[in-house]
């Protein structure tokens, strides 16, 4: 049985603590208020951002696994979790002497500067233009002097239980097929799935790499997951080129246009859940349409 730190622990922690639960394992959940967190987890009142509430961690742990989410979208949040926060921590275990197996830092694809639908993988360049980039990268080269075996995990756009997209779409939102904008996504199932398998791969032995690129296997344009996703809720499709009027989707999306390898964990015996967006999508129009029957 391993004793596993969650600290973050939202909706990806939770999940994942509590898969590692149902398989024995001993997960504490720690965030500024866990009173929400499921009963199976132990929960740990604290703030990353605040030293003094880090004094008293679980002796022994043999994991710790970093799901930061900043205080607020602008620098400074992302600089106040991710940098701030992230030194506290690190400096916490080590005062309390504890002996890590490995630390999972979950980092993005954020940090790639690619928009031209470069194939990009773990060792492609990093040279990010935006603020959210460059700290997290930042924060990345923590995680690794940390001084504890480290994992870093760039994840693509999170999806899951976010459904922006496909209310985008009812909403009438504009697409162009031209110029081209690749996307890449991971359904939030997966984000779970990747941390559940390297941890147990650490624990039989065979030591995870210190960096992996998790995104799904099908990197696809946003106008042809649009396009894809109009026929499933029946609603008329879109002209291959869409006029400049209306909601256009270039407002909301921020992501550079690139396509993101994740052959890596591939290779490392990792089998997505949802392999591409078709799967995932699928799931959560099927999940919708079940709470919209139920609420009827």
């Amino acid at each position: 049985m391993a004793k596993i730190l969650l600290v973050g622990c939202g909706k990806i922690g939770t999940q994942l603590g509590l898969e590692l639960t149902e398989n024995g394992h001993q997960c504490y959940g720690l965030k500024r208020t866990p009173s929400q967190l499921p009963s199976a987890l132990h929960r740990i009142a604290a703030d990353i951002t605040k030293p003094d509430t880090l004094t008293n961690l679980p002796e022994g742990l043999d994991f710790v696994v970093l799901t930061l989410t900043p205080g607020s979208a602008d620098e400074e949040g992302y600089r106040s979790t991710y940098i701030a926060g992230l030194k506290n921590i690190i400096q916490a275990l080590h005062q309390q002497k504890q002996s890590l197996q490995r630390l999972f830092f979950i980092s993005s694809t954020s940090i790639y500067a690619q928009h031209h639908g470069e194939w990009v993988d773990e060792y492609s360049d990093t040279n990010p233009t935006g603020y959210s980039g460059k700290v997290m990268l930042e924060a990345e080269r923590i995680a690794q002097q940390s001084g504890y075996p480290t994992t870093r995990i760039r994840f693509s756009g999170i999806y899951g239980s976010d459904i922006r997209l496909i209310r985008w779409i009812k909403e009438g939102v504009k697409c162009p097929s031209f110029p081209v904008h690749y996307s890449n996504r991971i359904h939030q199932d997966d984000c779970v799935g990747v941390l559940r398998h390297l941890i147990e791969l650490n624990l039989s032995g065979r030591f995870p790499e210190d960096i992996y690129l998790a995104s799904d296997s099908k990197p696809a344009t946003y106008f042809e997951i649009i396009q894809w996703l109009r026929n499933q809720l029946q609603l008329e499709q879109q002209a291959e080129q869409s006029d400049d009027t209306g909601f256009s989707l270039t407002d909301k999306v921020r992501s550079g246009s690139k396509r993101c390898s994740n052959q890596r964990l591939l290779n490392e015996g990792y089998e997505f859940r949802y392999a591409d967006y078709r799967q995932g999508f699928a799931a959560i129009l099927k999940n919708e349409s079940g709470q919209t029957r139920n609420n009827n």
